[in-house]
């Protein structure tokens, strides 16, 4: 259909068949699209009252930084952590800066071990799978290969820095490095450089990601000496270790044993099988991402159960629809865009199929109402600071039904049921999924 002159006064006039939409157009013009069409009932609906909850930690602040995922890890360790210190969970945190500056120097060394390994030359072949995309998103899979590898320290002993917490030229920085160095390495490749001389480029590359991260982040310790104020204000002295040390010795969970569950309705997906998002890593060879798909309510029996059993839910979903960020409230009616505009929205298996959804941000689950042993919301512990509602939001039940799509769950609130089914073969997910 060609859009004409005769067909736009064909619209023009069936627009204004309708008195309404001159009230909508003077309501939007004047106050926007979201005040407009924001349901105040789903503010009465949504009370910050919980039936379960986990006693609150120190709220952390990734600021403007992709590092959610991270925090969210640290979030699931701080409060069992302090605990083995005696330490006051509200003023108990973990460095994200020295966990994020392997993340990166891990990600530089993927990126050149895949160039080496691979069996193409082929610049468009690496375009292609992504390969030489540098970014900060993560997985609960890179948190856990980072922190079994080297180890967690407490927030003084690596503080976050101007470029940890601002992150973007750090990043175009590294992105323009690892393309130089992929460019320098392909060409190596052509020329049938051995195998040898390939790994030595590699560790000179290498050796120069250190000096930008240690320049921009600071150099993480090898050890340091534990030294903090207990619940009782006396001082601790637990004497010098490495940051490995530290963490196996004060923490209680083994991160070995919690398993990833996810909600991805698709025409190519099913339920009750594994799949893995290919060529994505931390720890190159450690961090393989995989995840059982499961029917959106079983996946919420066992974030229930984990909660009653005192422990926070590490989680990752879309928040860049249905919230408001004034109110501090995720409900997927939120808003009555199809009274405004007379279209309804995409249901989950819709959006994922049309690439028009994005599992962007990782949080915890601390708390959650029910009724009649149902869900009907969810308290969720940000990583954006105090100052957005004291570091909690709440999330309508219907936001988890149709946004959430992973969560990380330890083996003690598993079914039997799924046991199996975690140790089967995982299938690949296509290049273009939620995830990624």
């Amino acid at each position: 259909m060609t859009i004409d002159y005769n067909r736009l006064l064909e619209f023009q006039k069936n627009y204004h068949k309708d008195p309404m939409n001159q009230f909508w157009q003077n309501a939007i013009f004047m106050n926007g699209i979201d005040r407009v069409c924001y349901n105040f009932e789903r503010k009465k609906i949504n009370l910050n009252f919980f039936n379960v909850e986990i006693a609150k930690g120190k709220i952390a602040n990734q600021e403007k930084s992709g590092l959610c995922w991270l925090q969210a890890g640290l979030n699931l360790l701080k409060r069992d952590m302090a605990a083995q210190l005696h330490m006051d969970p509200l003023a108990f945190s973990l460095s994200t800066t020295y966990l994020s500056f392997f993340d990166k120097l891990e990600k530089c060394n993927g990126i050149y071990e895949m160039i080496i390994g691979s069996t193409s030359c082929d610049f468009q072949f690496f375009n292609r799978q992504q390969f030489l995309l540098f970014d900060e998103g993560g997985f609960f899979e890179y948190f856990v290969s980072l922190v079994t590898k080297y180890g967690v320290v407490l927030e003084e002993v690596m503080p976050s820095t101007y470029d940890s917490v601002s992150s973007l030229a750090l990043l175009e920085v590294l992105q323009e490095k690892v393309k130089r160095d992929a460019s320098i390495l392909l060409r190596m490749k052509r020329q049938k450089a051995s195998l040898l001389a390939l790994q030595e480029k590699s560790k000179e590359m290498l050796q120069e990601d250190y000096g930008i991260l240690a320049k921009t982040l600071g150099e993480p310790v090898t050890e340091f000496s534990l030294e903090y104020y207990n619940q009782e204000g006396h001082l601790v002295q637990g004497g010098v270790m490495s940051p490995l040390t530290f963490f196996k010795k004060y923490c209680t969970l083994s991160l070995n044993d919690f398993y990833v569950f996810g909600n991805l309705p698709s025409h190519y997906t099913k339920y009750y099988q594994k799949y893995q998002i290919k060529y994505k890593a931390s720890v190159f060879g450690k961090s393989k991402v995989e995840f059982l798909n499961l029917p959106i309510d079983e996946m919420k029996q066992m974030v229930v159960a984990q909660l009653k059993g005192g422990m926070p839910v590490w989680f990752g979903a879309d928040i860049r629809k249905m919230r408001n960020l004034e109110e501090g409230i995720l409900d997927s009616q939120l808003y009555s865009y199809e009274a405004a505009f007379g279209f309804s929205l995409l249901d989950k298996e819709e959006n994922v199929n049309l690439c028009n959804t994005s599992c962007n941000h990782a949080m915890n689950f601390v708390g959650v109402h029910l009724e009649e042993e149902r869900p009907v919301r969810w308290k969720v512990e940000n990583n954006w600071g105090e100052a957005f509602h004291q570091g909690y939001l709440i999330m309508n039940d219907n936001f988890f039904d149709q946004f959430v799509f992973e969560v990380v769950i330890h083996k003690d609130y598993i079914s039997h049921k799924y046991f199996n089914l975690l140790k089967s073969r995982a299938k690949t997910l296509p290049l273009q999924n939620p995830f990624l």
